[in-house]
This record gives C-alpha cells, sequence and structure tokens, in this order.
C-alpha cells in the first residue's frame, strides 16, 4: 500500500501577525488586572468614616449691656461715702438715670429754685461736662450739667479745682433752667481777656409764642455772679393786621474794670404781615445795641447813655404781651414813615389796615399823610 505523504507549508508572515496579536492580548490582560488590584488595595486601605452625631442649635447668651436694669440700679441713693466730685457725680447719674439726689443736695447745700424741678428723683436723667478757666486762676473751673428732659429741667453745677485742698472740688453755684422746646444750652465767650460763663433757657411758651434768655455769670472771689441777663431770642405770631415779631441777639462785648462788669449786646428784630400766612409780607428789620452794668454788690441794669433802645423798649418791644399800639408807632415810626414813602404796594396796603385799627395819635396822622402822598 502506498502512502502519500503530504507536506503543508505555512507562510511566514501569517505566522508572525499571530504571534504579535497573542502578545498585545496578553499586555491587555495584564494591564486591567493590575489596575484593579491597585483599586482594590486603596479600597481596602481607606478608614471608615466616623458617623456624627446632629448637635443642637447653639442659643446665643444674653448681653450683659442690653439686659434691663433692676429698680435699685434705676432708683439708688447717692452713696454717702461717695466723692462729690464733679466727676463722681457724673458717673453715678449715667449709672442710675433714676436716681434719688436727695442727700447729695443736702451734701452739696443746694437748695431747690422756684419754678423748677428740684432734681429729687431723676427720671432718665443724663449728665455733661464741661472745663474752663473763668477765674484767670491756677486751677479750672467745671460745668456740670444735669438734663432731666422729661421734667423739661436742667441744673449746672460748677465746681472750682483746688488743687492743695483736701476736698479738693469746692461747688461754687449752681443754676437751674427750664427747657420746653428746645434744650437748655450753656457756652462760653471770650471777651475781655477771660472767659463768660453764658447759660441759655427758655422764658414762656405758648400757642404762637416761644421765648428764650441768656444768663451770663462770672466767678467772682469764688462765687457764681450773674452780671447779665436778657431776652435772647423769640417770636410771637402776629394777627392779619398786626405783625409778627421775630428777634435775636448777639453778644458783642463783654467788659470788668474795678469790679464793674459791662456786657454789650446787639439786638436784631424783624417784622413781617399776613398775606395767606404770617410772614409772608417782611416789612423791616431793626438793629439796636444794649449795655448792661453790673457790680459786685449791684444787679446788672440798662446803661442808657451807652445803649440805643431804652428800658420801655426791651419791656414792651422785646418782651410778649406787652407791645401796644403806642409802643409799635412810636419806637418803630422812622421804619414805617420809609414803608409809606418806599414800600411795595402789599407793603401799603398792610400799614393801612393797621392804621385803621390804631388810634389817633401825632404819630398815626403822618403816616397816613405819608401814605397819601
Amino acid at each position: 500500500m502506498a502512502v502519500h505523504i503530504v507536506q503543508v507549508t505555512t507562510n511566514p508572515h501569517t505566522s508572525y501577525m499571530r504571534k504579535l496579536y497573542l502578545r498585545i492580548l496578553v499586555a491587555l490582560i495584564t494591564l486591567g488586572i493590575s489596575v484593579s488590584s491597585t483599586w482594590l488595595l486603596h479600597r481596602l486601605r481607606q478608614r471608615r468614616p466616623v458617623p456624627v452625631e446632629a448637635a443642637p442649635c447653639p442659643t446665643p447668651a444674653p448681653d450683659a449691656q442690653t439686659e434691663p436694669l433692676t429698680y435699685e440700679e434705676h432708683n439708688g441713693e447717692y452713696p454717702d461715702d461717695r466723692d462729690v466730685s464733679p466727676w463722681e457725680i457724673s458717673w453715678f447719674i449715667d449709672n442710675h438715670p433714676r436716681a434719688d439726689l436727695k442727700k447729695l443736695w443736702v451734701r452739696l447745700h443746694v437748695k431747690a429754685s422756684d419754678g423748677y424741678s428740684d432734681f429729687s428723683e431723676c427720671h432718665n436723667c443724663t449728665t455733661k461736662l464741661d472745663s474752663y478757666d473763668l477765674d484767670m486762676e491756677p486751677g479750672d473751673e467745671v460745668v456740670l450739667k444735669i438734663s432731666d428732659g422729661l421734667n423739661e429741667s436742667y441744673r449746672y453745677l460748677v465746681f472750682k479745682d483746688v488743687a492743695d485742698s483736701t476736698d479738693r472740688w469746692h461747688l461754687i453755684g449752681h443754676v437751674d433752667e427750664w427747657g420746653k422746646y428746645k434744650e437748655s444750652q450753656n457756652f462760653v465767650v471770650l471777651s475781655g481777656g477771660r472767659m463768660w460763663l453764658v447759660i441759655q433757657g427758655q422764658s414762656a411758651s405758648g400757642s404762637g409764642v416761644a421765648y428764650f434768655h441768656n444768663r451770663v455769670f462770672s466767678i467772682f472771689r469764688n462765687h457764681l455772679k450773674e452780671v447779665a441777663s436778657f431776652e435772647c431770642e423769640g417770636y410771637q405770631l402776629g394777627e392779619e393786621t398786626w405783625p409778627t415779631k421775630t428777634f435775636t441777639t448777639r453778644i458783642l462785648d463783654v467788659q470788668n474794670n474795678l469790679g464793674v462788669t459791662r456786657v454789650k449786646v446787639e439786638f436784631n428784630v424783624d417784622y413781617s404781615g399776613w398775606i395767606d400766612k404770617p410772614q409772608d409780607l417782611p416789612l423791616f428789620s431793626k438793629r439796636q445795641a444794649a449795655v448792661f452794668v453790673s457790680s459786685s454788690k449791684a444787679r446788672p441794669v440798662l446803661d442808657r447813655s451807652e445803649s440805643t433802645l431804652t428800658q420801655r423798649e426791651l419791656d414792651h418791644i422785646y418782651q410778649i404781651d406787652s407791645m401796644t399800639e403806642h409802643d409799635f408807632l412810636k419806637y418803630n415810626l422812622s421804619e414805617l414813615l420809609n414803608l409809606a414813602k418806599r414800600g411795595t404796594k402789599p407793603q401799603k396796603n398792610w400799614l393801612k389796615d393797621l392804621l385803621k385799627a390804631c388810634d389817633n395819635s401825632a404819630g398815626k396822622q403822618r403816616l397816613l399823610a405819608a401814605l397819601a402822598n
């Protein structure tokens, strides 16, 4: 039997490609196994997070400064063992706005003034401190202002700094004031080479009325001396045929010579009339000067020889409910004559209506004649 042997011949290129594909496949499988092993090992090494319990919401602690004051803190009495210096008094009142101050006034020998609060008990009082050299001697004076706005009252305590004394602070004096429409104020005027203390208060109030005054003080032999007092600002509403009056003042000069003090004050007054409302029709303005003279033994009086106004003008023009028709025509005749001759038609018409209501007088006849020309 014959056997046929057949020899198969393989293509060399095909064999090479098969080996190449096999190597690539093995490389990819190896890479996949390596990546998977690395990821699994990393996960196993990670720590598991510790579970966190929910914390309750924090409650804010109350602010000590906003806590309401107790009854004792509001109404404490001034301690007997506390100094009566202006700084101690100011601190105590600011921290006890409803304090009982009866004992303090006894210690300071302060008596209540007529017509004002006696400050025996405060109603939300506040304080303010100012330091000045009012007597041109060593040691400043301290002005302690106590304000009781609910009672519309104000008290000023003036202390002297006596550095070489066992009781360093000496109360020179006190001033009580009232202020309804605006707060009482204190300030100083520098004149004649020294400072003068000025305290402003209210003189009157009412329907269509507001009046304020200035009081000028000096320190004389460790005493508080009032050297002048005058109405410093005012307003009074007029009627249809009666003028509205507004005035202001300005301290021009204060001098002291051999114990005599002279205070010069400028007065500025504006008059206006009605059209539809008060002050719709400006009429005229007037400027005058007054000199007040006082001494250590005498209260301030008007020095007529150096003033351009009289005492009656002070009492009637620069006061409320005191200016009569006769006063208005007499003390403003030159200004009214100028209005009658050179005024506008509304001003002249207003003056005619005013004169109709006035009694017959020489001044009225002069004004009528001026209007007729």
